[in-house]
């Protein structure tokens, strides 16, 4: 059993930091500071932390038993010694480390007021609306996935604690948002496209459809780079790596507003500076709808919401240098053709 007044020596990278505490080291982790890939020195040797605090857990639930055990045999032995007049000894109380602790928060179901494990209702509505919306690029089908996934969704966190749902409950929340949004941008680009396309048409049609999914997967696939650039520029700005799942919903939503904007802009003008300016202006109303939901979904490393500043540098930083890295893959297009 750890000493809570033991101290220890964390390392990452060959790179040593402490002494600390078992407190000082469950803030580094609840803060992010540092993760369970960080290596600990234990009598003189390394391990991974993420090792020593499953030995603490498994500790733990060998103490748990115990007591458990004594408890039945304490109820026991009243009975027994009505009729023998044997005393009744106190049962041991056990003491459970700080350290056992943060490994039940990382690894264990929450707990509910009474101390025991929390049952989250809904978990294979939550699985279900998550496969559902990863159908999104069959086409036709997908229609009724999204309606689907939305429903087993909501209906999955509908059943789960609030503080939950970004957390315990990520498929059920990813699948939601993410049908939300994918199903938007379907909408949105079949009432661009194909209202366009005469009548007469009909083949051109199917095939314009077609090409609307595989937009949607270019837009899918992209969202992983973004959420990748965002959580570059959240750990620069902020000294935080947020969850790639939620940076990816954050990367999603710009990634789709711009593709629309890309698509409507040339129809709304033909002139060159027009054009510039409307490009410029979706950049900036796509940048202030990053600023407005991205801290509603991000938290910075003290759990407290990205600020709006940080949001808006974030998000410039990752507009540009997507633009920038897009504009290098066509140049070197171009140049190969």
């Amino acid at each position: 059993m750890t000493d809570l007044n033991q101290e220890y020596y964390l390392s990452w990278h060959d790179q040593i930091s402490g002494p600390f505490s078992i407190d000082d080291i469950n803030q580094q982790l609840r803060r992010r500071q540092i993760s369970t890939l960080y290596k600990v020195q234990i009598n003189g040797e390394w391990v991974s932390l993420r090792s020593f605090l499953a030995d603490q857990k498994r500790e733990k639930i060998r103490l748990e038993k115990e007591r458990l055990e004594q408890d039945r045999i304490a109820r026991e032995i009243p009975q027994q010694a009505s009729s023998h007049h044997i005393a009744q000894p106190p049962p041991k109380t056990v003491a459970l480390s700080n350290a056992s602790d943060i490994s039940d928060e990382l690894y264990a179901r929450p707990k509910n007021n009474s101390g025991e494990n929390q049952v989250i209702e809904g978990k294979g509505l939550g699985i279900a609306s998550f496969v559902l919306a990863l159908l999104f690029f069959v086409p036709f089908l997908n229609v009724f996935c999204f309606i689907l996934s939305l429903i087993f969704g909501h209906l999955s966190l509908a059943q789960a604690p609030k503080s939950l749902r970004k957390d315990e409950c990520a498929l059920p929340w990813f699948g939601v948002c993410f049908s939300y949004i994918m199903g938007g941008f379907l909408l949105s680009i079949a009432i661009l496209i194909l209202p366009s396309i005469p009548d007469y048409l009909g083949p051109l049609k199917e095939t314009a459809f077609y090409e609307i999914h595989g937009q949607m997967i270019g837009v899918a696939v992209l969202a992983c780079f973004f959420a990748c650039l965002l959580m570059w520029a959240i750990q620069m700005i902020a000294r935080y790596v947020p969850k790639f799942y939620i940076c990816y919903i954050c990367s999603l939503l710009p990634l789709c507003l711009g593709q629309i904007a890309s698509l409507l802009i040339p129809r709304l003008s033909d002139d060159q500076g027009t054009y510039v300016f409307l490009l410029v202006m979706s950049a900036i109303s796509i940048t202030l709808i990053n600023v407005l939901t991205w801290p509603l979904l991000i938290c910075e490393k003290n759990d407290q919401p990205l600020s709006r500043l940080h949001a808006a540098i974030a998000s410039i930083f990752c507009i540009v240098f997507f633009g920038l890295v897009i504009f290098l893959i066509f140049a070197f297009i171009s140049l190969i053709n």
